[in-house]
């Protein structure tokens, strides 16, 4: 009997080394929240604090994982509520929702009741698992008349997800067609390269081959273009400017580089709908203020039948601990440095940020999804990155590596990322994985058919130089020739004019001269 209890307080203890016990999530009606002067609804579950204030327009004026704060407050507007008018406009930071599209419907300021008018609230979820605040407005009166908007925030146990349901209701007598366009603002404390946004390039996009539209021209070094492959990156600069994007994958994320935390939506793209924005395709948009980012996502636009007719669109927030660029999301984590294998050590390597508290671990699979070998178990927390670099066997049958993610108690959350044997080795991975210092990359593909791409990074602004030669010295084309600030680079090359042969990438820059060969096959 003794050496039986004994054996089951080991096991009990082992299990909770490996899957500690989170906080429970609370909700409560808190008056003077952080001295605002509001009443907020304030929901927390040790990991992230959510508040919203009903009583100007049901904001969200708080989103911070720990103690980092995410979302701009406007210190002037701090306690102050205005009866909403007709024309009437206060920028109060935080998270509002708008209908869409603006210009041709409602132009400036916006919806005022909407806007900066009192919600009711209700708190509709409250448990030790999960809790929900329900938020809901008066019906416009003069940009929208006849539309109200409903919210429905949900604050989940272990874990940095707040879930975010949003509706529009056509209580007009006559049909009308809105998008549900949220906006959200963020911290940019000066112009530096601190604070940058990311989101996916569309490869299809109707923008062009770099996947967005600027409202303002494009003369702006905060466009950072492709900064890693097929992701489009911006760094802040007070210029009041703004770029649209139709991005293929519903994600847009937002990195404090200086603190490494990042804060990331993630939604449905709905292909073959009509969405608002300049030129349309605005799904994702991006705001330089002069104080702060506004981070944008819009939903298709809607019709909504009359008296009553309603709308829903889901958005999940995440925060979680990495740097950028981000490479890609899902519901497990985001991806700040792909898997790969260094040629040295042979370890399998990567680095992420997670969304749950739990474990994470390397699970290697043959082509029918048979668990061929598991690497070693980490406890992961949204508070820290995720750094793996593991020695682990890969079998001769192995078809994929994936890095698992489960929740606290022990329930499988979905892989992070998953990566062929090929993909281990790829210029993609690489690219993710570069040291910090100025790098001209092989291209990609290699051999080439008729056109390639090349990367290369720089790891300070200055000047470079990248041209292709002959074999006889020959310059066959310039393909850049300026200064550039820091970050990866990709450019296109057109080899369809040239023949069949070997030729020469040369970048130049203050401290660097390298050079790769490039095979043209026809």
């Amino acid at each position: 009997m003794k050496r039986w209890t004994i054996s089951i307080i080991f096991i009990v203890l082992l299990n909770t080394a490996i899957f500690a016990q989170p906080a429970d999530s609370e909700i409560a009606s808190i008056t003077n929240h952080n001295d605002w002067g509001w009443t907020s609804i304030v929901q927390t579950n040790g990991i992230i604090t959510l508040a919203t204030v009903p009583d100007i327009g049901a904001r969200i004026m708080q989103y911070d994982l720990d103690d980092f704060q995410f979302l701009y407050v406007n210190p002037g507007e701090i306690g102050k509520t205005y009866t909403p008018a007709r024309g009437g406009f206060h920028g109060y930071g935080g998270y509002v929702v708008w209908p869409g599209p603006q210009n041709s419907r409602w132009g400036w300021p916006p919806p005022p009741v909407l806007d900066y008018g009192a919600y009711k609230s209700e708190i509709v979820q409250n448990s030790a698992d999960s809790t929900s605040v329900s938020v809901t407005s008066e019906i416009e009166q003069w940009q929208a008349p006849g539309l109200r908007f409903e919210r429905r925030m949900t604050v989940y146990k272990g874990t940095s997800r707040v879930r975010v349901d949003q509706f529009m209701i056509n209580e007009a007598s006559e049909a009308q067609s809105w998008s549900i366009w949220d906006v959200t603002q963020t911290i940019a404390k000066s112009p530096r390269d601190d604070y940058w946004v990311y989101f996916p390039i569309n490869p299809n996009s109707e923008h062009g081959e770099d996947g967005v539209y600027f409202r303002d021209n494009a003369n702006s070094s905060a466009w950072q273009g492709e900064v890693a492959p097929g992701i489009y990156g911006v760094v802040f600069r007070p210029e009041g400017k703004k770029l649209f994007a139709d991005p293929h994958k519903g994600w847009i994320g937002y990195v404090d580089q200086g603190e490494s935390k990042a804060y990331i939506k993630t939604f449905k793209i709905f292909e073959g709908e009509t969405y608002p924005g300049d030129k349309g395709g605005g799904r994702v948009q991006v705001y330089l203020g002069t104080s702060n980012y506004e981070v944008e996502v819009a939903s298709p636009i809607a019709d909504l039948a009359p008296s009553g007719g309603r709308y829903s669109f889901r958005q999940d927030w995440y925060a979680t601990t990495m740097n950028g660029p981000i490479l890609d999301v899902n519901a497990a984590g985001a991806i700040e440095k792909r898997l790969y294998q260094d040629d040295q050590t042979q370890n399998i390597a990567g680095t992420f940020g997670v969304f749950f508290l739990g474990t994470a671990k390397l699970v290697v699979k043959d082509a029918s999804g048979a668990v061929l070998t598991e690497g070693t178990v980490h406890d992961i927390t949204p508070l820290e990155k995720l750094e793996i670099n593991e020695s682990i066997e890969l079998p001769a049958e192995m078809a994929s590596i994936e890095i698992v993610v489960y929740d606290y108690t022990g329930k499988e959350i979905g892989a992070i990322e998953s990566a062929t044997p090929d993909q281990l080795s790829s210029v993609e991975a690489k690219i993710s994985t570069l040291p910090e210092k100025t790098t001209l990359l092989q291209n990609y593909p290699n051999p080439f058919n008729s056109g390639t791409k090349i990367y290369y990074i720089l790891s300070e602004k200055q000047y470079i130089e990248l041209a292709i030669y002959n074999l006889n010295g020959q310059r066959v084309k310039t393909l850049v020739h300026q200064v550039q600030p820091a970050g990866f680079y990709t450019v296109p090359f057109d080899g369809s004019n040239l023949s069949s042969g070997i030729y020469l990438c040369h970048m130049q820059t203050e401290g660097t001269n390298m050079t790769h060969r490039l095979l043209l096959i026809k």
